[in-house]
C-alpha cells in the first residue's frame, strides 16, 4: 500500500517536493489556502502582460535542469547575454557577460587593474563555492555529528571569515562602480552586504560563472509545469484550503485539520512560512504545543514590487538589470535599519525583452524591486499614500536611467506587491521578502532543518528552511527531503 504525503502550501517547494515523491511511489496531497499555486513565486495577468510576482532570476540553473529532466517536463531554457546590464547616477553603462573576454574589456576600459582582480575574485569565489555545496547546501544535518567532522570544520575555516561581503570584494576590486554591482547581488537572499559575511559573495560568482538563464513563459512557467505533472500523475492538489492545525500524539502528527476536513497522512510536509506554521499549527489556541521549542528568529528585509505594462518597447533595457545611485552604502543599508531608501538601488526585469508571451506585440512588461523593512518595524503603514509615495520615487528613478526619461506617459497598467501583501496574502512572517535571515547564527546548520526534530513523520521546505533562501536552494531542498523518504 502506498504511503501517503500531505503538503501544506503549493509553493515552488510544495510542488517540486510533491511531483518528486509522486515520482516514488507515493500517494500525494497538496493543499492550498490561495486559488492558484506557485506561492511567491506566482503571477500577475492583465491586459496583456504577465508578470513574475517576486522571482525572476535563474540562479544555479542546474537545479531547474536537472528536476525539468527528472520529471520529463517540457520546458524552454534560454541563455542570456548579457547577464545584467548596469546603470550608474553618473551615467556609465556596463554589460556583464558569461563571456569573460568581452565583461573584462569593459572593466578594464573604466579601471585597468579590476581586470585582473575581477578574475581572481571569480576564481577564489569558485573555489568556495565548492566546499558550500558539497559541505554545507547538499547535506542534511540531523544531529551535532553531522557538523562536528573534520571535512565539514574545514569547510567552515576556509568558506566563513569574518571580514563582510563589501569588504572581501573591495580586496579583489578598486572601482566602486564594479564593487557595488557585485555586492548588491548579495542581497538577493534579503541580507546586508555591508555587514552579511562574506559567503555570500558566491551570488555574483555563480552568475558569472554558470550565467543566468530565462525559462520561456517567465518564473511561473515552472510552477504551471510542475503543477500539471502532479495533477496528470495522481496527485491532488485541493486549492482555496487552508490548513487549520495539526493533531499531534506523542512524537508524530496523526491528522491536519484544514476548514474542509481532516486528513491522516503518513507524512506530513510544510511548505508554508516556517514560523508562522510553527506558531499556527501548533500555537496556544491548540493547547497542546508540547515538543515544540520556541526560538526567536531574526528575519531578512521585505521588497516594494512595481510592475509596469509600458506602450512601446525599451531598447535601453536587457533581461536584467540595475540601477545604482550615489550613495549606495547608505541606501541599500536603510531597509535593514528601518527606512526606506531615499534614492533608491532598483532591480528591473525585463522579460518582454526576448519573450514575446510576457506583453502585448510593440509592448514591454517590467518589474521594478526595491528592498524596504519588514512589518515588524512600526513605522510605515502600507496604506494608499505609502504606495503612492513608494510608486512616485520609484518612477522619478527609473527616469535617471539612459532611455526611461518618458516612462511615466508610457504606462499602460501598473499594480504593486508590498510587505502587508507578503505577510497577508503568503503568511510570511513580519512581510519578511526572503525568510528567516541569513545571519551567521541561522545560517547551514544552524538553520531551521527540513526533518522535524521534535515530530518524526513532520519535515519542512521553503525559504526559512536549510539550504536557504531563493528558488534554486528550495529545489534543491526538495530533492534532500525526498533523500529521508525511500
Amino acid at each position: 500500500m502506498k504511503k501517503s504525503v500531505v503538503i501544506i502550501g503549493a509553493g515552488i517547494g510544495g510542488l517540486a517536493t510533491g511531483a518528486r515523491l509522486l515520482k516514488k511511489g507515493y500517494d500525494v496531497k497538496i493543499i492550498e489556502k490561495n486559488s492558484c499555486c506557485g506561492g511567491k513565486t506566482g503571477s500577475l495577468k492583465a491586459k496583456g502582460f504577465t508578470f513574475d510576482l517576486t522571482a525572476s532570476i535563474m540562479m544555479m540553473p542546474d537545479e531547474y535542469m536537472s528536476l525539468s529532466k527528472e520529471l520529463g517536463l517540457n520546458l524552454n531554457f534560454i541563455k542570456l547575454e548579457p547577464n545584467y546590464k548596469v546603470n550608474y547616477f553618473d551615467g556609465t553603462v556596463l554589460d556583464f557577460y558569461t563571456d569573460l573576454t568581452i565583461s573584462l574589456d569593459q572593466i578594464e576600459k573604466i579601471s585597468q587593474p579590476d581586470g585582473n582582480g575581477y578574475l581572481k575574485f571569480l576564481s577564489e569565489g569558485y573555489k568556495k563555492y565548492q566546499i558550500a555545496y558539497d559541505y554545507f547546501l547538499n547535506k542534511n544535518y540531523d544531529s551535532i555529528d553531522d557538523v562536528m567532522n573534520n571535512d565539514v570544520m574545514k569547510g567552515v575555516a576556509k568558506s566563513f571569515p569574518l571580514t563582510n561581503s563589501y569588504h572581501y570584494i573591495s580586496k579583489f576590486i578598486e572601482d566602486k562602480r564594479i564593487r557595488d554591482y557585485l555586492a548588491f547581488q548579495t542581497m538577493y537572499i534579503g541580507v546586508n552586504p555591508m555587514k552579511s559575511f562574506n559567503m555570500y559573495t558566491l551570488i555574483p560568482v555563480i552568475s558569472a560563472i554558470k550565467g543566468l538563464w530565462y525559462l520561456e513563459g517567465g518564473m511561473n512557467s515552472f510552477v504551471f509545469a510542475l503543477e500539471e505533472y502532479i495533477r496528470k500523475n495522481g496527485g491532488t492538489i485541493c486549492l482555496n484550503t487552508t490548513c487549520e492545525r495539526l493533531l499531534v500524539k506523542g512524537g508524530s502528527i496523526e491528522g491536519v485539520v484544514t476548514d474542509k476536513g481532516v486528513v491522516s497522512p503518513d507524512i506530513v510536509v510544510c511548505n508554508s512560512d516556517y514560523s508562522y506554521s510553527n506558531k499556527t499549527y501548533f500555537g496556544n489556541r491548540f493547547g497542546n504545543n508540547k515538543g515544540v521549542k520556541e526560538r526567536k528568529f531574526h528575519y531578512s528585509c521585505s521588497v516594494f514590487m512595481l510592475y509596469i505594462g509600458l506602450k512601446k518597447k525599451q531598447e535601453c533595457l536587457a533581461v536584467h538589470n540595475l540601477y545604482i545611485g550615489p550613495d549606495f552604502k547608505k541606501n541599500v543599508e536603510a531597509a535593514f535599519k528601518g527606512r526606506i531608501p531615499s534614492d533608491p538601488t532598483l532591480y528591473i526585469y525585463c522579460p518582454s525583452k526576448i519573450d514575446d508571451t510576457m506583453a502585448p506585440a510593440g509592448k514591454d512588461a517590467i518589474n521594478v524591486m526595491v528592498r524596504v523593512p519588514n512589518t515588524k518595524n512600526r513605522k510605515y503603514v502600507w496604506d494608499e499614500k505609502l504606495i503612492k509615495k513608494m510608486r512616485d520615487r520609484l518612477i522619478q528613478t527609473l527616469q535617471k536611467v539612459n532611455g526611461l526619461e518618458d516612462i511615466n506617459e508610457n504606462i499602460e497598467f501598473e499594480s504593486y506587491l508590498t510587505p502587508k501583501d507578503l505577510e497577508v496574502k503568503f503568511n510570511c512572517t513580519y512581510g519578511n521578502g526572503f525568510g528567516i535571515s541569513h545571519d551567521l547564527t541561522q545560517t547551514a546548520f544552524l538553520r531551521p532543518q527540513i526533518k522535524s526534530r521534535d515530530f518524526d513523520n513532520l519535515y519542512f521546505i521553503g525559504d526559512s528552511v536549510h539550504p536557504g533562501t531563493g528558488v534554486s536552494l528550495v529545489l534543491l531542498g526538495s530533492k534532500l527531503l525526498c533523500e529521508y523518504l525511500k
